[in-house]
């Protein structure tokens, strides 16, 4: 075994020196994955999160749907009332989604989708709070500066049980989110579980803006917050990044927390 403390420094290195360049190699490293991965530049231009993942992926695998057609027949022929053949269609591709059992993974109606891409915009009339699923359950991740959630007083953590008297069990974050998002200057009434306390919020909806990128630096450190991925972020973590490097910040910390992709 050898001993570290009596090694001799290597190439005339001191360890103090080591410590600097490998602070020095570690921020170029941040700051290159960074702006390389998140921005993704390619002769002058942004590419888009999907295409740096390769894209949507498919499978020319096929399943058996005959029990559903046949269960579609006797719906029918039997149902005592009009039917809508796109709803049914609709309830179907959820149904398959939902039965992976996995809250993180739904199916997007092309209205869902038109508002799921609005948000990754960062506007959205809503009331200003992040929503995730934690034990099973639609939580505020993160209350926006300057929003009805905050003004309203609702707080990270706060577990959401009912928005319009209608109960969240067993939703997921974008069902939740669809419920409590609305027109501008209409109101949502919002029950929340904190603790052991049960509290209700009646707030009115706004036109909400949310950055994709925050930065900041402490004690020589640039923190780097990325939210999602939207047709800004390559711009606000390029700029975040030069701000880094104009401060000859000793290193980088990309945190990518809660972040649920995008683009």
């Amino acid at each position: 075994m050898h001993d570290e403390q009596n090694r001799p420094p290597i190439s005339g290195l001191t360890k103090k020196t080591r410590q600097v360049s490998l602070a020095t190699l570690l921020f170029w490293v941040a700051v290159v994955g960074v702006v390389g991965f998140v921005a993704g530049t390619r002769s002058g231009g942004n590419l888009p999160f999907s295409d740096i993942l390769g894209g949507v992926r498919t499978t020319n695998d096929k399943i058996d749907l005959s029990e559903t057609q046949r269960v579609y027949q006797l719906l029918k022929a039997n149902y005592d009332g009009q039917i809508d053949t796109n709803k049914l269609i609709d309830g179907a591709n959820r149904g398959m989604v939902a039965a992976t059992g996995d809250l993180h993974t739904n199916f997007f109606s092309k209205e869902e989708t038109d508002e799921f891409e609005k948000s990754l915009q960062g506007k959205v009339s809503g009331i200003g709070a992040e929503i995730g699923v934690r034990s099973g359950q639609p939580t505020i991740l993160r209350v926006l500066d300057n929003s009805p959630a905050k003004q309203a007083g609702l707080l990270s953590g706060d577990v959401i049980t009912k928005v319009n008297d209608t109960s969240t069990k067993d939703f997921d974050a974008a069902k939740t989110a669809e419920l409590i998002r609305g027109d501008e200057g209409t109101t949502v009434k919002v029950v929340i579980r904190r603790g052991q306390d049960s509290k209700d919020f009646t707030i009115t909806r706004a036109m909400v803006t949310d950055a994709s990128v925050a930065s900041s630096i402490q004690d020589g450190i640039g923190l780097l917050h990325i939210r999602r991925f939207d047709a800004t972020t390559a711009v606000e973590a390029r700029k975040a990044a030069d701000s880094f490097v104009a401060a000859n910040v000793l290193g980088v910390i990309l945190d990518l927390r809660d972040n649920g992709g995008g683009q």
